[in-house]
């Protein structure tokens, strides 16, 4: 029997930029940084619709970004004053093919409310969504990087442009290309307290997002994620982020400099306010695509 899909049905998703909102900006971009042995590729952009400024990090093909407030009643400012926090998860920058079309799909179906566009420009569409959308307390952005003759197919292709920050592609793809040994692998949420319905979590990412979904695995092109039962004390959003890295030598020493600024957990990094767990994944050749 077929599904009746809210937006269509699920299509290729790739996590693209996982986004951070800090009170810290200079303790967190030299965490950041020094901890990942990687270099902004941006720095200092404003966002003053939002009251906010960013930097963004690469990890391999996709990106790690920080913003903070400049003003306290930005959003960000808010929103870490309501979880009690100096750095959480704040967005989940996922990239597909069809993005105009699902949020054409969204916006028919009432099922949530756009904060923000770009306006289908030449080389892209973006539109951001109310957090409440889905479960997670994260705010979820859906991306279509246009084809261009050079890059016919952005979303496999690991180093691609982006247009999540002002650059040249020339200059940021050897960050990326630099930096390739390591892969965004998971990211794991927690739900608020008293809910524990992890499987409708997935579900809500795949009706509302077309993010396809294995069990109760959410599966993008390059990662998962995972939902965690809500506990009481524990707070709602971001949990954890699981890196592979490729190189023992490029392992070590990411545990070496985590260990070095006293960063290190049971078997994690508490870096950005979630833990970060780091995995060895071999010697294996590192594409550069």
């Amino acid at each position: 029997m077929s599904e009746n899909w809210p937006t269509g049905p699920p299509k290729p998703t790739r996590l693209r930029q996982l986004c951070f909102v800090t009170r810290y900006p200079d303790r967190d971009r030299f965490l950041l940084t020094k901890v990942l042995n990687t270099s902004l590729v941006f720095d200092n952009g404003k966002m003053e619709n939002w009251g906010l400024m960013n930097a963004v990090v690469p990890i391999g093909g996709d990106f790690i970004e920080l913003v903070w407030p400049t003003r306290p009643d930005a959003s960000g400012a808010r929103f870490l004053t309501k979880l009690q926090a100096d750095c959480a998860g704040y967005m989940l920058i996922l990239q597909t093919r069809d993005a105009l079309k699902r949020r054409k799909a969204i916006e028919a179906a009432e099922l949530g409310r756009i904060l923000w566009t770009n306006g289908d420009k030449e080389t892209s569409f973006a539109s951001q969504y109310d957090p409440r959308v889905v479960k997670g307390n994260v705010m979820p952005e859906l991306d279509t990087m246009w084809p261009s003759k050079e890059f016919p197919e952005m979303l496999d292709t690991a180093v691609s442009p982006w247009h999540g920050f002002p650059g040249d592609f020339g200059v940021y793809s050897k960050e990326m290309r630099r930096t390739a040994h390591m892969k965004i692998a998971k990211v794991t949420f927690r739900l608020k307290e008293g809910d524990d319905d992890i499987l409708g979590a997935v579900k809500g990412w795949r009706d509302i997002f077309g993010v396809p979904l294995v069990g109760t695995t959410s599966v993008f092109t390059n990662a998962t994620m995972e939902f965690l039962p809500g506990e009481k004390g524990r707070r709602e959003g971001l949990e954890s982020v699981t890196i592979t890295v490729e190189g023992k030598k490029d392992f070590e020493g990411i545990l070496k400099r985590a260990s070095e600024e006293g960063l290190c957990g049971d078997g994690w990094i508490n870096l950005c306010g979630v833990k970060w767990y780091f995995v060895y994944a071999g010697e294996g050749s590192v594409s550069k695509l």
